[in-house]
């Protein structure tokens, strides 16, 4: 498998926006080489923190259930993932990421590629290919 089909999910803690020793939680997905963080909405203390893991150190109770939710969060990145391969659909860790937070990506059709062509062009273009482009109008909606 080539490096721009793996990929990976870290947890890492920004210890620099810690206020009272609690650090935010962020979810890294990296593929191909690109990454982008994702905030939890959670934190958890500095001490409690394992960085070489990417995980709570799990002494008590707290940290068990804290690592879970880390656990399903990975399996939901995963599925986001994998699903935009089943459909096809490049994979980006910036796409990844919107589809995990719940951003979906409008699909556009051709109707409305062809109204914006027209409408932000019409004063760009010589007349005579807007007057090419014109009949395809009704065509486009009825598509």
């Amino acid at each position: 498998m080539s490096v721009s089909n793996i990929l990976r999910t870290r947890f890492i803690i920004k210890k620099d926006k810690a206020r009272d020793n609690l650090a935010p939680v962020y979810a890294r997905i990296t593929l191909g080489g690109k990454s982008v963080d994702i905030s939890l909405r959670r934190d958890i203390d500095v001490d409690k923190w394992d960085a070489p893991l990417g995980r709570a150190k799990a002494t008590r109770d707290d940290g068990r259930a804290f690592n879970l939710y880390l656990d399903q969060v990975r399996a939901e990145i995963t599925n986001c993932c994998s699903g935009l391969k089943n459909q096809k659909k490049p994979s980006l860790p910036k796409l990844s990421a919107n589809l995990f937070c719940g951003i979906v990506p409008k699909e556009r059709t051709r109707g409305e590629f062809v109204e914006y062509h027209n409408g932000h062009l019409k004063h760009t273009l010589a007349w005579g290919t807007m007057k090419i482009t014109s009949p395809t109008r009704p065509i486009s909606r009825a598509l």
